[in-house]
């Protein structure tokens, strides 16, 4: 086991000395069955006129128009095999048990239309392959061909069991399933010999040109052959022995000559014309799957390959090359450089070099590299975990031993400021090498990223955030460290940018941006920095450069641009209705002011985010927006007037217009409208001088009807005095012969209470004031005054004694005399002289009446009688 391990530990190190196995390929974009919703198995490949991909999924039928897949049902849910575009530009599809064409209908939903249901009859086989020649489609099992004049289909039994057909040389094709060709002519399967060093039992899996002269001819275990003039001979390149292991399963000749060949086993091999290897492609170099199932070329010139596990977009028309590194023998890529016509990378795992031999692992750096920077001497510096060292001539030298060699800046003194674990440190040349000189004093914060503008230098740390820190002159010491304040707080783990544009600091996190100004800092804003965001966040891309990637590294051979001319208009809608393109300007009702426009991109993979998209009205300054990831613009509650929709790339390079549009004003603002207006205005003038007319008559009636119900009101009024007055006269009888009731009884009560005193003597005159005391009583109980002061209460207070007593109707006589006297305002010491009581008494009956009114303790009594009837 000991001997195990150490054999493995060797191979291991002997591995890591060397050069690595690792292919520089074209850009891979893979489509995973996540982003499609459908199933992994991709069978066939085709374009349609419109510049969007179909593929025969086992599923259904795919469609993708650049930012959006779209999944078609095959009849039944059945699966599909094959895919093919048509001469009329239409899709066919074959799959189990059927075969037909796809229609779109005015609303853009696509829908599976069978042309087989007659001829397939109760046939249980599958249609696998499509192919064209001669006016004619040809829909083919392994049994059978089904042949189709875009009219009807007939059914062609071949001798025996056969491959997939082509149309190659002016000749139909197809492959036994064994050892051989038949060719089709005339209706007619005619077997083709072929004399020379085939098997007799290879399984061709695909046939393509290799000139007007020569077919090459793919077997699935015996390699590739070549035939001209029925002469076969073996393929003799390197890539045969690869072939027959492999097993190949398809074979596409491209438009620039090469061949390319996908297998079961390891992926694919792209050919050059001489079928010598110019690229292998597999899972390990980025593919999804090794088990290829459709190979097809774009319009574009690239590649599309459908495999058992999802599909693949090969960027051959690109001439930037990407290194996957899917068994991560190099680790995560953290900076690169081009240096003496070599590539350095350095990642997780150590420094590596490529050159024209391959990549190599550098065995005297084996930690995480952190940065590089090369002077004018062919001298290179390399920052890594365990400090920094010098690559010179092929060697390495460590000139520092200060862990964590960050990123360096030159200085204009000459020397070099390097950020490490534990602060600044500076570098200094001597003659043409580099040595440790110092530690920088004032603080020992590190920094991964950093920006200088001369004394002043802005950085992010991991734990601590932005930093602002002013050195002194020679850069020996900080003299100032603060960190940098913002109403945004980013955290020390931001993968950030920094910038300088005419002299201001900035940096940017994905998309957002922030400005630097002192020791604070603020974010930009779309609208009023849109300008300077857009400068910001282009991320030019140059020649030679090598830059980091998820899973590798990408070399970029030319600078890259985003195409604008294959992003065109695919469909819109108005109103949520279809709108036909073929009807010429666009010109829309007032009513028809809601848009919904749908994107199409011939290239792929396009990416939304690159686009910006703006609305010009009436030759307005437009606003742009960012273009939706899914292509569809909508433009909701449009006025009237003109419309251009444009799209531009983000670096403005480029702008073109989407659709030009214009919504007509509502009938009542056009010249119909005008006509309409004037008859109304003529009508308008007639009716206006028989208003007038009319109006004069009515106002004089109005005025004489306005004079009487003047007069009318005059004589209301003046009989509203007199009744008034009237009621002040009775008010003030009431109170006077109230007043006069009081003075009587008050002065008859005090001459009753003299007499009473006068009647305790015995005195001859007894019996005559005897009779004066039944006089004056008489006359204190008279019913008569309270009869005149009842005729006038009631002239005032109508009815009031009578609802009183009607609704409550244990008030006694006394009880409603109190009451009145309340109404009418008399106190208590008033009241008793009129109730002949004492005053005591006039308290005791307000309680008792207070009782039979049923009012609670906190209810005012004389509020109550004051406002009771009303």
């Amino acid at each position: 086991m000991f001997k195990q391990m150490k054999s493995k530990v060797f191979l291991l190190l002997l591995f890591a000395s060397c050069y690595l196995n690792g292919q520089e390929v074209p850009r891979i974009v893979a489509y995973q069955t996540e982003d499609y919703e459908a199933d992994g198995q991709n069978w066939m490949i085709t374009q349609a006129c419109d510049g969007s991909i179909f593929v025969a999924n086992s599923a259904g039928i795919l469609r993708y128009n650049g930012f959006n897949w779209q999944l078609i049902p095959f009849k039944e849910k059945r699966r599909v095999r094959s895919v093919f575009l048509g001469k009329d530009c239409k899709v066919y599809c074959g799959g189990y048990r059927n075969f037909g064409v796809l229609e779109q209908d005015d609303h853009h939903n696509w829908t599976y239309q069978s042309i087989s249901d007659t001829i397939f009859n109760n046939r249980t086989e599958e249609v696998w392959h499509i192919f064209a020649a001669d006016e004619q489609l040809f829909f083919q099992s392994f049994a059978d061909v089904y042949q189709y004049d875009y009219q009807k289909a007939q059914v062609l039994t071949p001798p025996e069991n056969i491959m997939f057909g082509a149309n190659l040389n002016q000749e139909v094709l197809f492959p036994k399933i064994r050892g051989g060709l038949f060719t089709f002519e005339n209706q007619i399967f005619k077997e083709t010999g072929l004399s020379g060093n085939f098997p007799s039992n290879a399984k061709i899996t695909g046939l393509t040109t290799l000139s007007s002269q020569e077919l090459l001819i793919a077997t699935q275990f015996n390699g590739l052959f070549i035939l001209k003039e029925n002469q076969v001979m073996s393929v003799d390149r390197p890539i045969q022995d690869l072939a027959r292991r492999d097993q190949i399963n398809r074979l596409l000749r491209l438009s620039d000559g090469s061949t390319v060949i996908g297998t079961i086993q390891d992926g694919i091999f792209i050919l050059d014309q001489n079928l010598d290897i110019k690229f292998h492609i597999n899972r390990q170099s980025g593919l999804s799957n090794n088990t290829v199932l459709a190979l097809f070329e774009d319009k574009e010139k690239d590649l599309w390959i459908g495999t058992d596990n999802g599909l693949n977009l090969i960027k051959l028309s690109e001439a930037n090359r990407y290194y996957y590194d899917r068994n991560d023998l190099i680790g995560n890529v953290v900076t690169s450089i081009n240096y003496g016509q070599k590539f350095f990378l350095g990642t997780n795992k150590g420094l590596f070099i490529r050159d024209e031999k391959g990549l190599e692992s550098i065995p005297e750096i084996q930690d995480q590299v952190w940065s590089f920077w090369s002077d004018t001497e062919e001298n290179l510096l390399i920052g890594h975990s365990e400090g920094t060292s010098l690559y010179r001539d092929g060697q390495i030298y460590k000139i520092s031993t200060v862990t964590g060699g960050l990123k360096m800046l030159p200085l204009p003194n000459g020397k070099v400021l390097q950020s490490t674990y534990t602060g600044w440190i500076l570098l200094q040349p001597t003659n043409k090498d580099w040595v440790f000189e110092q530690r920088v004093l004032g603080t020992n914060v590190s920094f991964l990223n950093f920006l200088m503008q001369g004394q002043t230098v802005y950085g992010i740390n991991s734990n601590e955030g932005l930093f602002r820190q002013v050195f002194n002159e020679d850069f020996t010491q900080v003299v100032q460290s603060e960190n940098l304040r913002g109403k945004y707080p980013i955290p020390g783990t931001a993968n950030l940018e920094f910038h300088t544009l005419k002299n201001q600091a900035f940096f940017c996190i994905t998309n957002d941006c922030f400005q630097i100004e002192g020791n604070t800092y603020h974010k930009l804003t779309i609208g009023k920095d849109s300008t300077l965001l857009t400068k910001l966040n282009q991320k030019q891309r140059y020649k030679n450069q090598m830059i980091p990637i998820d899973g590798g590294y990408a070399k970029i051979i030319e600078s890259e641009t985003t195409s604008i001319d294959s992003i065109y208009l695919e469909y819109f809608l108005v109103n949520n209705e279809p709108y036909p393109l073929n009807k010429g300007p666009v010109s829309l009702k007032s009513v028809e002011n809601n848009l919904d426009i749908q994107l199409l991109s011939a290239q792929y993979p396009v990416q939304a985010s690159n686009y910006e998209y703006a609305v010009d009205y009436k030759g307005t300054s437009p606003y742009w927006s960012s273009l939706p990831e899914n292509g569809r613009i909508r433009l909701q509650a449009l006025q009237t007037g003109t419309y251009q929709v444009l799209l531009r790339n983000k670096d403005h390079s480029a702008t073109i217009e989407l659709l030009h549009f214009e919504i007509s004003p509502p009938w009542y603002a056009s010249w119909p409208g005008g006509l309409l207006y004037l008859g109304l205005t003529f009508l308008s003038y007639f009716f206006i001088v028989r208003y007038q007319k009319r109006k004069a008559q009515l106002s004089q009636e109005k005025l004489l009807a306005e004079k009487e119900r003047e007069m009318e009101k005059e004589r209301m009024l003046a009989k509203n005095n007199e009744l008034e007055r009237e009621l002040n006269y009775k008010s003030q009888m009431l109170a006077n012969s109230t007043m006069t009731l009081i003075q009587k009884n008050k002065m008859l009560n005090e001459l009753k209470s003299f007499i009473e005193e006068e009647l305790q003597e015995a005195t001859p005159i007894r019996k005559t004031k005897s009779r004066l005391m039944h006089l004056i009583n008489r006359n204190i109980n008279s019913d008569e005054d309270w009869q005149i002061f009842e005729h006038n209460f009631n002239q005032i207070h109508q009815a009031f004694m009578e609802r009183l007593q009607y609704e409550f109707s244990s008030l006694s006589p006394n009880d409603l005399k109190l009451a009145a006297y309340i109404r009418i305002g008399l106190p208590s010491k008033e009241i008793a002289p009129l109730m002949n009581i004492s005053f005591r008494s006039v308290e005791n009956n307000r309680s008792r009446l207070r009782k039979k009114l049923q009012l609670n303790s906190s209810d005012n009594l004389k509020e109550f009688l004051l406002h009771y009837g009303e």
